[in-house]
């Protein structure tokens, strides 16, 4: 339900919406991102280049309206955990493996756009504002080995993730070769 001053989105906004970022996504796995068109994810969501066009002003739009989709499922995750521990560290960084697990394949999509993606600095410039918030209501509020325990959280937290170290990493690049097939 919405609040007041907020303004709710037509269900068929949000469905063509849907539909011409499932088309780009299956376009990406097909082909380099270069090389996808307007005309192209158009006729791939069965809309016209137009309606493409009410929505996005090009291809780079609809992948920057997927990644920062993605780094709000992040802060929604996360915006209500507390890191004053390496074991609540660790519950979030459990979190963050789960979302990336129920997106794997858009993940691996991503990951494989070199220079086009800015999906890994902009989840990283998130995790360092959320450590630097809790640090700061830390070192207001508690002792300084509580503000060192959150950091040493944190840190475990970007090294496991950004590492991407394990099966996750493995997931990932098998999303990753086998669109690019």
């Amino acid at each position: 339900m919405s609040t007041l001053g907020e303004k709710k989105t037509d269900r068929r906004v949000l469905r063509t919406k849907r539909n011409i970022r499932n088309a780009f996504l299956r376009l990406l796995a097909q082909k380099e991102m270069d090389k996808i068109t307007i005309k192209e994810i158009a006729a791939e969501a069965d809309v016209d280049r137009k309606t493409v066009y009410n929505y996005y002003t090009s291809v780079q739009g609809i992948l920057e309206e997927l990644e920062n989709e993605l780094v709000q499922n992040f802060e929604k995750a996360l915006s209500k955990m507390n890191f004053g521990s390496m074991e609540k560290g660790m519950m979030a960084f459990h979190t963050l493996t789960e979302l990336i697990e129920e997106n794997l394949e858009v993940y691996g999509l991503l990951m494989k756009l070199d220079g086009h993606s800015r999906l890994m600095s902009k989840i990283k410039i998130y995790l360092k504002e959320k450590a630097r918030d809790n640090i700061r209501v830390c070192v207001s509020a508690r002792s300084a080995d509580d503000a060192r325990n959150i950091a040493q959280g944190k840190r475990a937290i970007k090294c496991t993730i950004f590492s991407f170290g394990g099966s996750l990493y493995q997931r990932m690049s098998y999303y990753t070769n086998k669109n690019a097939e």
